[in-house]
Formats: structure tokens, C-alpha cells, sequence
């Protein structure tokens, strides 16, 4: 695991042939039970046009990363560089 910011947060990144990262899944230190427990994922789909992301936290009652989901598409103009944002929820 890479560590993030403080050391109280930890992350692990996923890249994909491009060296792009695609997913990003962060734990934070839990010092009750003494180990990390999942925070939150953000998914990463690059396209010819645009780039989308899919950001979610960690619902302990599903025990997956289904709470407080959003998603932000980002349209790319021809060098590929950001133009703005297309849609947010």
C-alpha cells in the first residue's frame, strides 16, 4: 500500500497499460480495532472524448462501496486536455 497524505490514511492505485491510474481505493486507520478499514474507491475510464469517474464511500452495512456515489464525466477536446465538465451527480 501507498501511503496518503497523513499516516492515518492509506491508499493502493491501479494503472492500466498507459501507466493511467484507474482505480484508487483509500483505508483509514481504525485505532479502536486496530486496523484499516475500507474509506472510499474513485473508478477511472479514460475515452477518445472524455474521462469518467466513479467515486463512492464505504457503506459498513453492505460492506461495499455503494454510499454516497457520484459521478463526473470530463470532455477532452482534440489534445486530449479537459474542456469541462460535462455532468456531476
Amino acid at each position: 500500500m501507498k501511503t496518503g497524505i497523513c499516516s492515518a490514511t492509506s491508499a493502493t492505485r491501479t494503472y492500466d497499460s498507459e501507466n493511467r491510474v484507474v482505480c484508487k481505493e483509500a483505508a483509514k486507520w481504525d485505532s479502536v480495532k486496530a486496523c484499516w478499514t475500507p474509506y472510499f474507491k474513485l473508478d477511472v475510464s479514460y475515452h477518445s472524448d472524455a474521462v469518467e469517474m466513479n467515486y463512492a464511500l464505504w457503506n459498513t452495512k453492505s460492506n461495499s462501496f455503494d454510499k454516497n456515489m457520484e459521478k463526473s464525466t470530463y470532455d477532452l477536446n482534440n489534445d486530449g486536455m479537459v474542456r469541462l465538465l460535462a455532468s456531476a451527480k
